[in-house]
């Protein structure tokens, strides 16, 4: 099953969406490919790893001095990220930019 939430981040309103096994999708809204590969069926629901998804992304984006990340979730091999996702999420994320080379 997969679970979504939104986040509002000050960047505009975010989808997050994941399974029982990870992360599975971060999409912001109105972008191109928003909600690309989520799946007809799902639930907005709080699940931990959303709650941690929500809280990592608190802290990018509560500026640089704050910066202090939780371990990052295992996020599910094949999973696209689009381009505006990668410019907030991979500058200070070597664990998300390696795992979609």
């Amino acid at each position: 099953m997969t679970y979504i939430q939104h986040y509002d981040a000050p960047l505009g309103r975010i989808l997050l969406a994941a399974d029982e096994v990870g992360l599975t999708g971060l999409w912001f809204d109105g972008a191109k490919y928003f909600a690309d590969g989520l799946p007809a069926e799902h639930t907005e629901r709080e699940t931990p790893i959303l709650s941690e998804a929500r809280r990592w992304l608190d802290i990018y984006f509560a500026g640089p001095a704050s910066r202090s990340f939780p371990a990052i979730f295992n996020i599910r091999s094949g999973i696209f990220l689009t381009s505006d996702v990668c410019r907030v999420v991979m500058p200070c994320t070597p664990v998300l930019r390696h795992s979609i080379r």
